[in-house]
């Protein structure tokens, strides 16, 4: 019987105990989930091979998620454009006009125009940009006012 090399020197599929398979964020990506699906192919058990619809399963149940997070991720962006010109105040009780939305990295931030006193006690315009997910509070100026 002939021996044969493993086609992949990854760190992943030679069993090593680095975690490859995590983002930053401590969830899986679609590369590294595919990557384990790979190996956990690659290491099944030939007299007892995993049933196809498990595979399609996995699959479905992933690419659910990630139209998940995509549609949250839209929902994100379309809020955070819908609050240009309205009064917010973010975690660290900072309050202010938002006014401009931008995108960096996946993540939707805001652009918060407020008064802020400096070192001499004067009043001055100052700005903050701060993530969509620090809004604490939304109030639209036209109808507090």
């Amino acid at each position: 019987m002939a021996t044969t090399a493993p086609i992949f020197s990854n760190s992943l599929y030679t069993g090593s105990t680095q975690s490859a398979a995590k983002e930053k964020s401590g969830t899986l990506d679609q590369d590294a989930f595919l990557k384990l699906l790979i190996a956990q192919l690659q290491n099944q058990d030939p007299l007892n091979p995993m049933e196809d619809t498990e595979f399609i399963a996995q699959l479905a149940s992933f690419s659910n998620l990630e139209q998940t997070k995509n549609m949250n991720r839209t929902m994100e962006q379309v809020m955070g454009i819908s609050l240009i010109g309205m009064s917010v105040k973010d975690s660290e009780g900072v309050s202010g006009i938002v006014t401009d939305m931008s995108l960096e990295s996946g993540k939707t931030y805001l652009t918060l125009a407020y008064k802020d006193t400096d070192k001499n006690g004067n009043q001055v315009d100052a700005t903050k940009k701060i993530e969509y997910k620090d809004v604490k509070l939304i109030k639209n100026p036209i109808i507090s006012a």
